[in-house]
């Protein structure tokens, strides 16, 4: 929110759409670039990339629009501002579902994976891995101390192997949209110049102006 006013007021201030873009994608891909690398137990460094991304963010989300009007001729406006709006709509709809299609399917592949290998490291027996992995997966800590040869240990060493399935499952989000970040910012190098479309001048004027006519000093005392 804080940062799509700062873009605008630089974006007015150099007369130019493609640059302050150009400055964002950067940014956005940085954050989700350290996203990516996020490791379990660093939520710090979560909460900046977080932030770094979201700065970013703010420059897609107003400029586009803003170039879009700028060089859209004014019969065309908008439909141009509807098409952009939904194909973002269209874009985010999409994306999500593939996102979490991605996700699942690591989750169901890593957690099994990572419970077991953490937990058969710590000295669980190899037929206690299934009931162990399922109690684990669903949070069922109250059915953990039933199963033969669980200890605290055991118990630690799965909570760090799920932890780790979580965030390399997760991770895979942020290494999708990275590229797209990337090739947005590469983009913008090739957009045209708006300077002149950027200036004060009012092409409509929202209402009908008349000229007012002033009475000579007589008139006014009269």
């Amino acid at each position: 929110m804080l940062a799509t006013g700062i873009y605008g007021f630089v974006s007015t201030k150099m007369r130019s759409i493609r640059v302050p873009l150009a400055v964002g994608f950067i940014i956005l891909t940085g954050g989700l670039i350290g996203l990516a690398t996020v490791q379990p137990g660093q939520s710090t460094a979560t909460i900046a990339f977080a932030g770094l991304w979201g700065i970013g963010f703010g420059a897609p989300l107003c400029l586009i629009i803003a170039g879009v009007q700028l060089s859209t001729p004014h019969s065309l406006i908008a439909t141009a501002t509807a098409l952009t709006s939904s194909t973002r709509a269209i874009a985010a709809t999409m994306f999500t579902s593939i996102y979490v299609a991605t996700v699942n399917g690591r989750m169901e592949r890593f957690i099994p994976s990572y419970v077991a290998k953490a937990a058969i490291g710590a000295g669980l027996p190899p037929t206690s891995v299934p009931a162990f992995v399922g109690a684990l997966a669903s949070q069922n800590m109250t059915a953990l101390p039933n199963i033969p040869g669980v200890t605290p240990a055991i118990v630690g060493a799965g909570v760090a192997g799920l932890k780790q399935a979580a965030a390399d499952g997760v991770r895979v989000v942020f290494m999708i949209a990275a590229p797209f970040g990337a090739l947005g910012a590469l983009c913008c190098f090739f957009l045209g110049s708006l300077k002149d479309q950027m200036n004060y001048r009012v092409d409509a004027p929202v209402e009908e102006l008349h000229a007012k006519h002033h009475h000579d000093s007589g008139d006014r005392l009269a």
